[in-house]
């Protein structure tokens, strides 16, 4: 029931010379009539209340369900399922997804090896080429060297150098080895065939002197095959000899040390010499004193 309807006073109406204005009052109860459909201000007012009060108590009572339901204790878990289709329900997805990965890395591992392959493959065809371009070069390098040497006379001189060189080596060796025999062998002042030990100390000592001039010759000979130092004319001989003279140079100690040998070795056979000559100047000294004590007794 509408308590602002009920209490109102309502106001008897007026005439004003058979037709005047309605009064407010009597426009408040013509709104009351049965055919006005229009909602009354105190109506709203009342209805909002009232949905006010009934969400409040709505709210309450929602609260008061979660309240009572967090007091509740929890119960027990759920058991696990025994049954195959669930399981497999549940392995299958991890099984494809296993799958699927092994897949794509077997995909991506064929990949990177037909890839190192492939480039295993180009660098050897590269290195191939590389190879052939080296041999070509040392190739050309020593034609070119070759050709450098035929074109002066370098190439004439050096070869007759290296094998006096050798040959030199070999013939000092031997006369060495002589030399040594002849100055410690005991020679028998009374020899009667054969060369006399004077020839044979004489003809030692012309060996040495020989091959140490042969020695003086060849480091002669090695120091003057040493290149120009600015030939602009003879650049290919230049080039030849710049390559050449390091291993004749390093002929020369040899030959320093093989003149050294020899000059002992004429020392040793001009000792013996003189030993021999002074042996055989006293047995003719003692012969003479024998022959004139022979002759004062007769």
């Amino acid at each position: 029931m509408d308590t602002a309807s009920a209490t109102t006073p309502r106001a008897p109406a007026l005439a004003d010379g058979g037709g005047g204005s309605a009064s407010p009052d009597d426009s408040h109860h013509e709104s009351d009539a049965p055919g006005n459909t229009a909602p009354r201000k105190e109506d709203i007012t009342s209805k909002e209340g009232q949905d006010a009060d009934a969400g409040e108590g709505s709210s309450t009572s929602k609260l008061a369900d979660d309240n009572s339901t967090s007091s509740l204790p929890a119960g027990p878990e759920p058991e696990r399922s025994s049954d195959p289709l669930q399981i497999a329900a549940q392995v299958y997805p991890w099984m494809y997804m296993t799958s699927t990965l092994e897949a794509c890395f077997k995909d991506a591992e064929a990949t990177a090896k037909r890839d190192l392959e492939k480039k295993a493959k180009e660098l050897e065809a590269e290195e191939a080429n590389i190879s052939d371009e080296r041999i070509r070069f040392e190739a050309e390098r020593l034609i070119q060297f070759y050709d450098e040497l035929a074109s002066d006379k370098f190439a004439k001189e050096a070869p007759i150098i290296m094998q006096n060189f050798l040959s030199h080596g070999d013939s000092c060796t031997e006369c060495e080895s002589e030399a040594l025999k002849i100055a410690s062998q005991e020679f028998d002042l009374d020899y009667t065939e054969g060369p006399s030990p004077l020839t044979i100390f004489n003809s030692m000592m012309e060996k040495l002197d020989r091959l140490q001039d042969e020695a003086i010759e060849l480091k002669t000979r090695i120091t003057d095959l040493d290149p120009p130092g600015n030939d602009e004319e003879n650049k290919e001989s230049t080039a030849a000899r710049t390559q050449i003279i390091p291993l004749f140079n390093a002929c020369l100690p040899v030959l320093r040390a093989r003149t050294a040998n020899l000059a002992m070795a004429q020392q040793l056979v001009e000792g013996a010499k003189e030993n021999y000559s002074m042996a055989l100047h006293l047995k003719m000294l003692e012969m003479d004193d024998s022959d004139d004590y022979d002759s004062e007794d007769d």
